[in-house]
């Protein structure tokens, strides 16, 4: 038996908002079927390294070459409707502001053209000490680039 190997996707930029599929298991899901809520904030995680991957700014990356990394300084998340067991998500990820140290991205859970959950997203960049630190100019250039600011 040949077993083939299908490499993991990492969703797809569309527009300057990055979607990610995300399947509901078992394992996220109540005795009842629905998402237990705090499930919702790993399927917002996977969407902001998903999304920051395809920036060439993998989190991995930043952290080996340049030393910083990106942590949640705020979330706010909105709850709109319950996922259940087996569906076939959306997390779609974009940047709303960039500052000198953070970011401020909206993500969104859909479920076909159904909101279910909303969060609005404050990273901030540190160094490996932990202090604030500004965006380099190469990630700098690629947020831009994503709000058509740039060359």
């Amino acid at each position: 038996m040949t077993v083939s190997r299908i490499p993991p996707t990492s969703g797809q930029l569309l527009g300057g908002c990055h979607h990610l599929p995300v399947r509901v298991y078992y394992e996220d899901s109540d005795q009842q079927g629905f998402v237990f809520y705090a499930n919702y904030l790993r399927y917002f995680e996977r969407g902001r390294t998903e999304f920051l991957r395809h920036l060439g700014a993998a989190p991995v990356t930043i952290e080996a070459r340049l030393g910083l990394v990106f942590v949640v300084a705020r979330i706010d998340v909105s709850y709109h409707q319950p996922a259940r067991l087996d569906d076939v998500l959306q997390v779609r990820t974009s940047v709303e502001k960039k500052g000198r140290v953070k970011l401020l991205m909206q993500q969104e859970i859909y479920r076909d053209q159904i909101r279910l959950t909303s969060a609005k997203v404050t990273l901030a960049l540190i160094d490996r000490q932990g202090r604030p630190a500004r965006l380099p100019p190469e990630l700098d250039a690629c947020f831009d680039r994503l709000r058509g600011e740039g060359p």
